[in-house]
């Protein structure tokens, strides 16, 4: 018999929508007035001046076309996964297991079901998440050589200077989530679905669904505030 100990929570950095509305506002902010010059003309000569302002140039109409939007649609999702499917099927989990460490085997296919749910629910959103790291990886670096101090460019800093703060963990925060639902992959598919009797222990499972509802809660609140977001980035501010 298999005796194995599984944490099925998030880890503590799997929270790509904490960054607060404001450091949202920000970034839109600098991509509206790099795409439209005449919201700040101060500005433009020191933008476009950087060597990579070309690169910079195609993040932000990429933000606007398309990013900002996979933003959204991915918070949607992970709201849903985090906040319904992962209680809903951690809480099945639990119980089943309790009743096999009770010794009843019979369990042992509605275990295996319940697996499968859960690992494909997972492994869409950790793909979804995969393509969106490296896209916001590339715009934090990009955008962080925009940055410049406020006794340098009042007008620009007084937008940009916090975002290097919080908004520039965007792309690692997505490594994160994607590490975590990969593991939760992982992890139930080959410790808890087998064919055979196994002990395990859930470490702290109403602490897991906590965490994983945490991080649910902080996805649907970026996309409750997106539509205030878009207009930020339409320049309407």
């Amino acid at each position: 018999m298999t005796d194995t100990t599984i944490n099925l929570g998030p880890g503590a950095g799997a929270q790509p929508y904490a960054i607060p509305p404001q450091d949202w506002a920000i970034a839109n902010k600098r991509v509206s007035v790099v795409l439209d010059p005449s919201r700040a003309p101060a500005v433009q000569a020191r933008l476009t001046a950087l060597p990579v302002y070309d690169q910079v140039v195609g993040a932000c109409r990429t933000w606007k076309a398309s990013t900002f939007d996979d933003l959204v649609a991915f918070g949607t999702a992970l709201a849903g996964f985090a906040q319904t499917d992962a209680q809903s099927y951690l809480t099945v989990i639990g119980m089943i297991v309790k009743a096999m460490m009770a010794g009843d085997t019979s369990m042992q296919g509605r275990l295996n079901d319940t697996v499968k749910g859960l690992v494909a629910d997972a492994s869409g959103l950790a793909a979804q998440a995969q393509t969106l790291a490296p896209v916001l990886k590339s715009f934090d670096a990009l955008m962080g050589q925009t940055s410049v101090a406020p006794n340098d460019d009042p007008v620009w800093s007084a937008f940009s200077i916090n975002a290097g703060l919080a908004f520039g963990q965007l792309g690692g925060r997505f490594g994160m989530i994607v590490q975590d639902l990969t593991d939760l992959q992982t992890t139930i598919a080959r410790q808890i679905a087998h064919d055979m009797p196994v002990v395990v222990h859930l470490v702290d499972l109403p602490d897991a669904i906590r965490d994983w509802t945490t991080v649910g809660e902080m996805a649907a609140g970026f996309v409750l505030n997106a539509p205030a977001q878009r207009k930020f980035l339409a320049g309407d501010w």
